[in-house]
């Protein structure tokens, strides 16, 4: 074998990197074989590509995405300490988010086997909802951020001295989903506080309306907002199995506040509009 060209089972030998992966990288353009044989499909590489496999390697198994690892491998050949650090920040912070859900699934697995299936714990019912007048502020973006910072605005403008004794809040802080499908980013979102009296709003994004009456598949889950897909997946499979249909933008209803109060003393009423 001639050690300027090594075929790619040999040069997953020397990198521990899998055939499958070498054919990734080659498709990707991360790793690219210096030759390929056009009649066999053959890859070969050569010894000074065998450094740029170990790094390869090494930055897979810190968790870098393909993307990063790229990128990571560009800076390092132009020298871009700015670049590589500034990725390294990234992957820091992800890790640090990586650990916070290790640590609630590690929450969630001591507890006891009773207690893991009962953790979603409310009773399906269908209820008729009244019209109902609310402020609300509508807002594209990442969903917990994006509430968060809704219903702080809200809550702002209720809470405010030209506001606080003129009226009276009727019902729990809410969201409302308008995607018809989950999103990780970019969601349309609203958040509303249903009250009665005479309300003075001072920022141009909120506005009046009235939720027209409605009947709704309603859950109380209690517990993190982690598990709120664990309840959704049951109240859609009720409503496939007794052949509804949805009629509206799903509802959340926050009953206590997070900096209040434990996660698994969460309580979330879900609420889907249904003909």
């Amino acid at each position: 074998m001639a050690m300027d060209k090594i075929p790619i089972s040999r040069f997953s030998q020397i990198t521990r990197l899998t055939q499958k992966a070498l054919r990734l990288y080659d498709k990707k353009r991360i790793l690219i074989p210096k030759e390929k044989n056009t009649l066999t499909g053959y890859r070969y590489y050569t010894i000074s590509q065998i450094e740029t496999g170990f790094k390869i390697k090494s930055l897979s198994t810190l968790g870098f995405s393909l993307e990063h690892i790229m990128s990571i491998l560009k800076a390092i050949e132009h020298k871009d300490e700015a670049t590589i650090h500034q990725i390294i920040q990234q992957r820091l912070e992800e890790i640090s988010e990586e650990k916070k859900t290790i640590t609630h699934i590690e929450e969630i697995l001591s507890k006891q086997p009773k207690e893991i299936l009962t953790m979603t714990n409310g009773k399906t019912n269908i209820k008729e909802i009244p019209s109902m007048r609310v402020i609300s502020i509508r807002k594209i973006g990442t969903y917990d951020p994006t509430i968060g910072e809704l219903i702080g605005r809200l809550c702002a403008t209720i809470e405010h001295p030209k506001n606080e004794k003129k009226i009276t809040v009727t019902g729990p802080v809410m969201s409302l989903s308008y995607d018809e499908e989950f999103k990780e980013t970019d969601n349309d979102i609203e958040c509303a506080i249903p009250f009665s009296g005479q309300i003075t709003i001072e920022d141009p994004d909120m506005e009046l309306k009235t939720y027209p009456a409605c009947t709704v598949l309603s859950y109380l889950h209690i517990g993190s907002y982690r598990n709120l897909h664990e309840t959704y997946t049951k109240l859609f499979k009720y409503i496939e199995e007794q052949g509804l249909t949805v009629a509206g933008p799903c509802r959340e209803l926050y009953f206590n506040d997070p900096g209040e109060v434990s996660e698994e003393k969460l309580q979330t009423e879900i609420q889907i509009p249904i003909a």
